[in-house]
């Protein structure tokens, strides 16, 4: 089975065993000749092929810490699991709002899975509530979810 798991650890070999970091997503890109940009403008992050066949990577320069992490993660989520095909039909797709909302979904699974391996989920589980941070424990209950679906 090609699960989302299964398609991040082969671009990324360490998914499972531990936490991607910062320079983990700097160098995969680098590898892959994938621009990163940082940049007051951009609300979050965004993912860009050209009509080229150039990938950028664009994040808020305001970022820094766990929310770098998860933004930079995510777009790399959509680089690995939606990169564009030249077809016409897949271009007309990619705007489709059901389309959009699965490649998100997908892309914020992706990212739960790159950042909580299954070793350290009971621990981020603990240190989430402590914190208060809705926004991880929403991470954390994708991973958990995915987890209870596919057993990874």
């Amino acid at each position: 089975m090609n699960t989302l798991f299964d398609r991040l650890k082969k671009a990324l070999p360490f998914v499972g065993s531990r936490p991607v970091t910062e320079d983990d997503l700097h160098d995969f890109c680098e590898t892959r000749g994938v621009d990163v940009v940082f940049a007051h403008e951009i609300r979050h992050g965004l993912y860009v092929r050209t009509e080229m066949g150039t990938d950028h990577i664009f994040l808020n320069s305001m970022l820094y810490g766990h929310s770098l992490v998860y933004v930079f993660a995510h777009e790399v989520a959509h680089m690995i699991l939606h990169v564009p095909t030249r077809s016409r039909r897949a271009a007309k797709m990619q705007f489709s709002g059901d389309l959009s909302r699965r490649m998100h979904d997908e892309a914020e699974t992706a990212a739960a899975l790159m950042m909580y391996p299954l070793a350290k989920i009971e621990r981020s589980l603990i240190e989430a509530r402590s914190i208060g941070n809705p926004h991880i424990n929403q991470l954390l209950a994708r991973r958990v979810n995915y987890l209870n679906l596919y057993n990874e």
